[in-house]
């Protein structure tokens, strides 16, 4: 379990950290932690999975790194997913979406704190007041209000400029461990752009592309296919097949 100590994550500096030390917002990481903390870091792992108790310190540390990405210009969001156990509706809970789902969100909430990061102002909400205001960077999803509930998201970095290895990576889900479930793929190209390759890609089933580059100071809008909101007027999703 992560404790409390006196130094804190320095972000005087414009340059990132080589690897996360015993600077991380104040709190004294073990081995383990150090590792866990490390591989999210290492820009050469695509993805981590851990398995540890409860209370060791999950949640904290891979908010924390995300947190580093994001301010560190790697990344320009951080998404929290939710896949709550045992329930399937959330419609009879007062509220708007935002508030229905918020009891699920509590460990994020807790570690966004424990990290010195804002709630009020970091978390996109359905007000859009943070999105407008620039400040929020944090999108909780829970699949009890996203028709996407079984879906593989291929995202950060461009993957269209890694089409063979995208193509590979559907070709054997569909074909090698007949995984049927949609693949949503994040581009930041236009669909012209990429025409010939979303041509290739449409021979697969239940693809999802969205498409279209991030651009600041644009009014937040609800994508239907996608289930969410995106951030500039110029983004959306269709599926392609």
């Amino acid at each position: 379990m992560a404790s409390k100590k006196k130094n804190t994550t320095d972000f005087s500096s414009d340059r990132p950290p080589k690897v996360i030390g015993d600077a991380f917002y104040g709190l004294q990481l073990d081995e383990e932690q150090l590792t866990f903390a490390n591989a999210i870091w290492n820009p050469d792992i695509d993805i981590v999975f851990v398995d540890a108790k409860a209370g060791t310190g999950k949640t904290t540390i891979a908010v924390g790194v995300a947190n580093l990405l994001v301010h560190y210009g790697f990344f320009d969001e951080l998404i929290y997913i939710m896949s709550p156990y045992g329930e399937r509706k959330q419609g009879w809970l007062p509220g708007t979406i935002t508030e229905k789902s918020s009891v699920y969100f509590e460990a994020l909430y807790q570690a966004l704190v424990e990290c010195n990061i804002n709630i009020n102002t970091a978390i996109n909400t359905d007000s859009m007041v943070n999105q407008k205001n620039g400040t929020g960077f944090v999108t909780c999803i829970t699949d009890l209000v996203n028709p996407l509930t079984n879906a593989i998201v291929i995202g950060g970095l461009e993957p269209f400029e890694q089409t063979e290895e995208v193509y590979t990576l559907i070709w054997m889900l569909r074909n090698v461990f007949d995984c049927k479930d949609d693949v949503v793929i994040y581009t930041g190209y236009t669909q012209d752009e990429v025409e010939e390759e979303v041509e290739r890609l449409s021979e697969f089933e239940n693809i999802i592309i969205k498409f279209g580059r991030f651009r600041p100071n644009q009014t937040p809008h609800r994508d239907e296919v996608l289930g969410i909101n995106l951030v500039s007027d110029n983004q959306y999703a269709v599926k392609i097949s």
